[in-house]
């Protein structure tokens, strides 16, 4: 057959959706599940197995692949839907990396850490060729950066199945869009300082899991699920005298303080976080921005499933 060539990476569409049964496509729907993202990577990791008896040529026998996984990663803007009390696109995602969602009706969604048993199938269109991530689980980092729109970097692995052919889906995009990082009320202890940026990483570990009695389609493997989280954070501002802001003595005594942060202020598209008394000073580095005093500081979330809240309203 004679190539035809020409796909655009540009014509990329993303599709995510929660399962009803972990590792079942829950085919995700245009004009429903649509997720605008930027920077995507799609990868299929897996294992070789070679064979390498002693025969009488030193040419390699032909090998096999198993233990197949796509490893997909992206980023989207931290924002709502653009109705209060309503779920948004980023809600599956969310839910995949072991967040709780609590929906209170035309007030506010809210997710936290829990039991992390929700899973999502992934379709992923290049113009032309779709690939399909069935049990997808994951993790994520927030980042927030002065004068940016705040971003959300996911980080997902799931059940591989082999691309095929699919035409582009006209997608249908939420209308809101992330608000830039200016009037945020960033605040560490109660304290709002010069802040210039700052960070949280849920840190989930994804475990592989193989199986014997896995499908051969599915490359011996059965999925994959949250093993842990170590949510951390990471937070620049312009240092203060101590009498204004005690984060020496915050850190020397190990002592858990709130951290919180509001993006937005249009009704349906505000996003707060929250670490209320659950954050600890991990370090506090003093540096210099252009002649300027400042402090990197590195945060430590702790509590029993509470540690982080995200709320949108």
């Amino acid at each position: 057959m004679a190539a035809s060539g020409g796909l655009l990476t540009n014509k990329t569409v993303v599709l995510a959706k929660i399962e009803a049964t972990y590792g079942t496509d829950s085919a995700p729907a245009v004009s429903a599940n649509e997720v605008e993202v930027f920077g995507l990577s799609i990868k299929v990791q897996k294992e070789k197995v070679e064979r390498k008896p002693l025969r009488a040529s030193l040419s390699p026998l032909p090998s096999s692949k198993t233990k197949l996984l796509y490893d997909i990663s992206f980023e989207t803007e931290l924002k709502n839907g653009g109705t209060a009390g309503t779920i948004g696109r980023l809600s599956p995602l969310f839910q995949s990396c072991g967040m709780k969602e609590t929906i209170s009706a035309g007030v506010s969604v809210t997710y936290k850490p829990d039991a992390p048993d929700k899973s999502c199938t992934i379709w992923v269109y290049k113009d032309g060729v779709v690939f399909k991530a069935k049990g997808c689980r994951g993790s994520f980092e927030i980042v927030a950066d002065s004068g940016k729109i705040p971003m959300v970097k996911w980080t997902f692995k799931g059940i591989y199945t082999v691309p095929a052919d699919l035409a582009l889906c006209t997608p249908v995009y939420e209308t809101t869009i992330g608000q830039i990082c200016e009037n945020v009320a960033c605040a560490v202890s109660g304290f709002v300082g010069y802040t210039r940026n700052y960070s949280i990483n849920l840190n989930n570990q994804i475990v592989d899991r193989a199986s014997i009695n896995a499908a051969v389609a599915a490359g011996g493997m059965v999925g994959v699920l949250i093993g842990s989280r170590n949510p951390t954070g990471k937070i620049l501002l312009e240092a203060e005298l101590t009498a204004t802001e005690p984060m020496w003595t915050e850190f020397d005594a190990d002592t858990l303080v709130d951290f919180t942060a509001t993006h937005g202020a249009s009704a349906g598209n505000i996003v707060t976080i929250t670490g209320t008394g659950k954050t600890q000073y991990d370090a506090i580095d003093p540096t210099d921005e252009n002649g300027v005093f400042m402090y990197s500081c590195d945060l430590q979330f702790s509590g029993t499933s509470d540690e982080i809240s995200i709320v949108m309203t």
